[in-house]
């Protein structure tokens, strides 16, 4: 039985073969990301629209929204007079209302003017935003409505004074001889609580 197994060819162990991929023992790379397949992932399907489109930025970063009505006071002219006004309620505009503000001397400011506050692709016509637009007048007029209605309020102050110190007929009177008033009203300016 021995002369048998001499008889036998020698065996030989078969070529290594070389093994495709990463060696054993070491960690995998992860493959890049784009922007599109973590997009593509988060939205839940295959064709996102726009994924593909060229990168544009973001105006606003940080979490945080601006004032849409924000002006920068150095982009008003000198002399004149930037208000938003009403435009429109419900996306229904008022003509009465519209020629009141003419009537006041307010004009809508062009979005030529400002072209960072105009509508893309809009270089004309007002500046409007939320139902709200630009108008502008003369700052002089400005003032004189503004000192109009200071002392409209202050009259009306005075007439509430007044009426406070003055006792209806047939009525006992406000005022106990040498001491002056039963009236006593302070007047103050601070702030005001808003319930929360």
């Amino acid at each position: 039985m021995a002369d048998e197994v001499e008889d036998l060819p020698a065996f030989s162990a078969p070529p290594e073969v070389k093994r495709r991929g990463r060696p054993p023992g070491k960690p995998a790379k992860a493959a890049p990301i784009s922007r599109s397949s973590i997009l593509r992932a988060a939205i839940g399907r295959e064709e996102a629209p726009r994924l593909d489109a060229p990168r544009r930025q973001r105006l606003i970063r940080g979490g945080t929204t601006p004032d849409k009505y924000h002006i920068d006071a150095r982009s008003i002219p000198e002399g004149v007079s930037y208000e938003w006004k009403r435009h429109t309620v419900s996306n229904a505009e008022d003509p009465s209302y519209s020629a009141f503000l003419r009537g006041q001397g307010w004009d809508p400011v062009p979005s030529s003017r400002h072209p960072e506050l105009a509508i893309p692709g809009e270089a004309d016509g007002p500046i409007i935003r939320g139902g709200l637009m630009l108008c502008e007048r003369p700052a002089y007029m400005t003032q004189e409505a503004d000192a109009e209605q200071k002392g409209e309020a202050a009259n009306t102050v005075l007439a509430k004074f007044q009426q406070l110190g003055e006792a209806p007929p047939n009525t006992m009177p406000r005022h106990n001889g040498q001491k002056g008033s039963l009236v006593d009203v302070k007047v103050g300016y601070g702030g005001m609580d808003i319930p929360g």
